[in-house]
């Protein structure tokens, strides 16, 4: 495969709906609409479950790729040295928001599943990530053009 860049998922989708390109990762609120009218084929999620969006689509894990995981996460990050009872009443907050019902509702029709957690999880989620991609990276002498 060629890795062509697109300016953005927008342009990217309609590459693939006019057949400008054949394949295409995204995110799924991007594509779930394509899908559903017929006018894509998802083969797989990148997730080690399936959609709750899209439940039939198998993971790219059942489809035959094993061991293949990819997420997409976001998260609050403080500055270094931020005191803890501040990082600590952030998290709470944030938290207490994400897991308000209109929130998570909002949330998980998009595809979003909240795992709020604690600080020193978020941390380790990351420093996790950093190692996964780094290996990726080194493995196949992945260098900065």
């Amino acid at each position: 495969m060629t890795h062509v860049p697109y300016k953005g998922s927008a342009p990217a989708v309609q590459a693939l709906l006019t057949g400008e390109a054949d394949l295409l990762f995204d995110n799924l609120p991007n594509v779930t609409q394509h899908v559903k009218a017929g006018n894509m084929i998802a083969l797989g999620v990148t997730g080690r479950d399936r959609s709750p969006l899209l439940p039939d689509v198998p993971t790219l894990n059942e489809a035959g790729v094993p061991g293949y995981e990819v997420l997409v996460w976001f998260g609050l990050q403080a500055p270094a040295g931020t005191p803890e009872p501040i990082v600590a009443k952030l998290n709470a907050q944030v938290a207490r928001i994400l897991h308000q019902p209109d929130v998570t509702r909002d949330f998980a029709a998009q595809g979003v599943e909240i795992a709020a957690s604690s600080p020193d999880k978020f941390a380790e989620l990351v420093k996790n990530e950093i190692a996964k991609w780094g290996k990726l990276v080194q493995d196949a002498k992945i260098k900065v053009e």
